[in-house]
């Protein structure tokens, strides 16, 4: 019998390859002193997609304060998004 493939909800290939074209977009706004660009749609609906997958997990179901903890887990990972290092990924 074959097994399904399973289908995951963030393409990671494709979410690294946004993080990096993020990331040199960033660079050349810096070498021109101009603001930083905004996250992707599609990196904001990533990172919003793992926090409300990793929140149904079963050590986090019954936590009555579950919509605080993934605004905060939303909050930490946008404010520190540039520290996240893509070639060590």
């Amino acid at each position: 019998m074959a097994t399904k493939k399973k289908k995951h909800y963030v393409d990671n290939e494709k979410f690294l390859a946004e993080i990096i074209e993020y990331k040199r977009k960033c660079k050349i706004a810096l070498d021109q002193g101009l603001e930083k660009p905004r996250l992707s749609e599609y990196i904001g609906k990533c990172i919003w997609l793992i926090t409300e997958n990793l929140a149904r997990k079963p050590r986090f179901i019954n936590y009555s304060f579950i919509e605080e903890m993934k605004s905060d887990a939303l909050e930490n990972c946008f404010q520190y998004f540039d520290n996240f290092n893509p070639d060590i990924s």
